[in-house]
């Protein structure tokens, strides 16, 4: 019998910049409790590009990461206020991909 071997859930990505589109947050339940994977697909070939942040109970600061990565999402300089990331689904970014294959960080494209 034949057997087909597949790569994990995540396939991890090599360091580098990479333009990708927007495709969403949601919550999910980690060790540590419930965070956001915050998801973004590569333009070039389609992989799934994300990174956790986010701690719902705490909600967003300007000094936690999620907060940072909200205001990032908006593409506004670190202020108080709302962000709806929704609104940014399909929108254009380059996401930063340290060593470890997680994403570090993302600005909007022109």
């Amino acid at each position: 019998m034949l057997h087909q071997i597949k790569t994990a859930a995540y396939e991890a990505i090599p360091m580098g910049v990479y333009p990708v589109t927007f495709q969403g947050m949601k919550p999910i339940e980690t060790k540590n409790g419930q965070v956001y994977r915050w998801e973004f697909k590569s333009i070039a070939d389609g992989k799934t590009i994300s990174g956790l942040a986010g701690e719902p109970g705490k909600g967003a600061t300007l000094k936690n990461k999620f907060g940072r990565w909200l205001c990032a999402i908006a593409g506004r300089p670190l202020t108080e206020g709302e962000v709806d990331p929704d609104h940014y689904i399909g929108k254009k970014y380059q996401a930063v991909v340290g060593a470890e294959g997680n994403l570090e960080m993302f600005t909007p494209m022109a």
